[in-house]
């Protein structure tokens, strides 16, 4: 399988973490990054027989210290793989990419995210004094 030009291509060994000497399947990615200080990744994923899997889209944020990442990175993408949506999310180093992967099918990602649910923040209210409980101004 070979990438169109401008992109970088990537085959990448899927395991599972209840049998993490098995790979449970291969894919190719056909990656492409943008520009800038935060990359979008476009691109498109394939079996290793050339059959299209999926569209994918991302994020690639390179590690701004005093080398500006030495080649490292945070990396995510976002791909479809049949009904489950899959997202792959780690570290991108010159030479490999360590990271994590997780599927949710349509019906799973709904009922784990309803739309009701709203998430308030509760202000801190300082305290006494106590050892990790104060707002650092008591005496």
């Amino acid at each position: 399988m070979a990438c169109a030009a401008g992109f970088d291509e990537w085959t990448v060994d899927l395991v599972l973490d209840r049998n993490p000497t098995t790979v449970d399947s291969r894919l190719v990615f056909c990656i492409k990054f943008g520009t800038g200080a935060d990359q979008s990744i476009t691109g498109k994923v394939f079996n290793p027989d050339g059959t299209e899997v999926s569209d994918l889209t991302g994020r690639n944020k390179p590690f701004g210290h005093a080398n500006p990442g030495g080649g490292a990175s945070l990396f995510s993408m976002d791909f479809s793989m049949g009904s489950v949506k899959v997202t792959i999310a780690g570290v991108k180093l010159p030479t490999r990419f360590e990271g994590r992967l997780r599927g949710f099918d349509t019906a799973a990602l709904v009922a784990a995210a309803p739309s009701d649910r709203l998430i308030t923040a509760v202000p801190l209210v300082p305290g006494d004094g106590d050892t990790g409980t104060a707002s650092g101004t008591q005496t």
